[in-house]
């Protein structure tokens, strides 16, 4: 069941996001033009936003991703109905419609994907995100085939290592994919499992989390419980050990081949964490099997600088593309040894880069 504890402490204050947006409007079968017409009526159209581009980047929530060790690993146990861990011999003198044979029936692990903080001006607090991997020889079920107590991952807060709270959130059919088999043994299924916190109001500075999944299968008796295990957010590193999250939009906001790169919006103070934004963001992109843009492609922007730089990390930045379909896109940080990301000529350091992410170019 749901547990509604409170958080203690203040609320982030309500952050003013400005966003310079620049918008591209492509002209068609235009008639010839004198070179001062045209170059003013280039410098209108720069100029000219709608009013619901504009919303859309004034309400995207802002967010930092962490880097995480997809090498550790999460002991993952098998409970049976009273709360004892399980072994596979045990498990054979059971009627379960279940193999415990081998040793898969306790091999099963769990590690994190991916963990950040999403920040939203609307709720005035944030939100801890993660995604985990989960490698069982089971098939895992949203609910206990006897209780129909839902299987959930319980997150735990904690301020100078005095509990605050230890809610645990249900785990619904949208919050699993089904990565096929394990790829390194294909005994094991590979499940990918999101999980989304409620809206936190105290200050993640001074907190710490901790997890544990708590996941029914589809035998009558084991449950997969796994330890409790760490959080990657820790300390709120620098501008090149986090990744402030690039919005990405698809579709061309009505210009077909162009995607929009939103900047991670220099002007937000997170939250009230006061962090130093990032100078650039790094772009890279591919489409798979295409033979002259299938390996990482580097993108460059002219929207507000020439010549063309990495993408700035305070504005909004349209990006004309050669193909169409499914492309991947990645990005990272870049701290540069200026202020001004135009002039910026050496990079200090650079952050992990993203997951690539899929995305349409229509």
């Amino acid at each position: 069941m749901r547990k509604n504890t409170a958080f203690a402490g203040g609320i982030f204050p309500a952050c003013t996001i400005v966003i310079i947006v620049s918008f591209l409007v492509l002209l068609n079968g235009c008639k010839k033009k004198d070179l001062t017409s045209s170059k003013q009526e280039k410098q209108q159209s720069e100029n000219f936003v709608p009013d619901w581009v504009k919303e859309k980047f004034r309400s995207t929530p802002q967010k930092i991703l962490f880097p995480v060790d997809k090498t550790k690993r999460i002991p993952v146990n098998i409970i049976d109905r009273n709360g004892k861990k399980m072994t596979a011999e045990q498990a054979r003198l059971l009627d379960m419609p279940c193999d415990p044979e081998g040793g898969n029936y306790n091999d099963n692990e769990m590690f994190f994907e991916s963990e950040g903080v999403v920040f939203t001006t609307a709720t005035a607090g944030a939100r801890i995100t993660a995604t985990i991997n989960l490698y069982t020889g089971f098939d895992i079920e949203l609910l206990d085939p006897i209780t129909s107590d839902p299987s959930n991952i319980q997150l735990f807060v904690y301020s100078s290592n005095v509990l605050q709270s230890d809610d645990e959130y249900p785990i619904s059919a949208g919050d699993i994919i089904d990565k096929g088999l394990n790829p390194s043994n294909p005994d094991q299924h590979w499940y990918q499992i999101s999980f989304v916190s409620s809206v936190i109001t105290t200050s993640l500075s001074s907190l710490t989390f901790k997890y544990q999944a708590h996941i029914f299968t589809d035998c009558i008796y084991p449950t997969i419980d796994s330890d409790i295990f760490d959080s990657n957010i820790s300390g709120f590193p620098g501008v090149c050990g986090r990744i402030d999250v690039v919005d990405i939009t698809t579709g061309g906001m009505g210009n077909p081949g162009y995607i929009y790169f939103d900047g991670c919006n220099a002007a937000l103070n997170y939250g009230g964490l006061s962090l130093t934004p990032p100078d650039q963001h790094e772009i890279q992109w591919y489409k798979p099997g295409d033979m002259t843009y299938g390996t990482a492609q580097n993108l460059l922007f002219a929207t507000y600088c020439t010549p063309s730089v990495m993408l700035p990390s305070y504005g909004t930045s349209p990006k004309s593309f050669p193909v169409t379909g499914t492309i991947w896109i990645r990005y990272r940080n870049l701290d540069r040894n200026t202020s001004n990301p135009c002039t910026a000529t050496t990079t200090t350091c650079s952050g992990p880069w993203s997951p690539w992410e899929p995305h349409i170019v229509y």
